[in-house]
């Protein structure tokens, strides 16, 4: 859960909260609005916002030792990038239920 200070005119503010709240991936709740005299014409709002993304992507990873043994490794929202002929740049979230 992130706590975000959200401040500006609040015709940009406005529309950029909305837009917030329209994502799909994004719970967002209002904590405190406020809003400036007059002259300056700046609104402040505080603003919970929970990240849950909609699409996870798997990714399955098969390494072959020397020996021939194979060792699987299942990434969530994972990201392989060929960098050049040797390297692969390889990341993810591993999820270890016994560690």
């Amino acid at each position: 859960m992130l706590t975000l200070l959200i401040t500006g005119k609040p015709a940009e503010l406005h529309p950029f909260l909305f837009d917030l709240t329209t994502q799909p991936q994004y719970h967002v709740q209002l904590q405190s609005v406020e809003q400036s005299p007059s002259p300056v014409q700046e609104a402040k709002v505080e603003a919970r916002i929970h990240f849950a993304p909609t699409h996870r992507k798997p990714l399955h990873i098969t390494l072959i030792t020397d020996t021939d043994e194979q060792i699987h490794i299942h990434f969530v929202d994972g990201c392989a990038v060929k960098m050049d002929e040797t390297f692969t740049f390889i990341s993810g979230k591993v999820f270890d239920i016994f560690g």
